[in-house]
């Protein structure tokens, strides 16, 4: 299943990326905590037209975060890890946003469970 999960990665990961850049976290709840200053969440929204609600975190700027996230299973356990200076204060602050929202648990499932019969068929030929 391990294997299956790590196969879906990117697919996953694309799943909670699209979830951020609309400011929605695992619990299809806006992303919390919300801009500390008004002006800043004006200039998301003008400035790179989020798509998020206004003063909801989108977790993009550059984009950086989100083009070198990429998933990674540990036991039984999955998590998100980015190739940025900054990734650990935003996982920190947003630990709700790195997860697969309620709305996506089927998307996801489906993904692993194409990748998991793939895997089966290979391995029984």
């Amino acid at each position: 299943m391990k294997r299956a999960i790590e196969m879906s990665g990117s697919d996953i990961t694309e799943l909670v990326t699209e979830q951020q850049v609309k400011g929605m976290d695992k619990n299809d709840s806006n992303i919390r905590p919300s801009y500390t200053t008004e002006r800043y969440a004006r200039e998301k929204i003008s400035r790179f037209a989020s798509e998020a609600p206004a003063g909801t975190p989108d977790l993009k700027r550059s984009g950086e975060t989100h083009r070198t996230m990429s998933l990674f299973v540990k036991g039984s356990v999955y998590d998100f890890n980015a190739q940025t200076r900054y990734f650990t204060h935003l996982k920190k602050r947003y630990n709700d946003a790195y997860a697969v929202a309620k709305s996506n648990l089927k998307s996801a499932q489906s993904f692993v469970t194409s990748n998991f019969i793939s895997i089966f068929k290979n391995e029984t030929k």
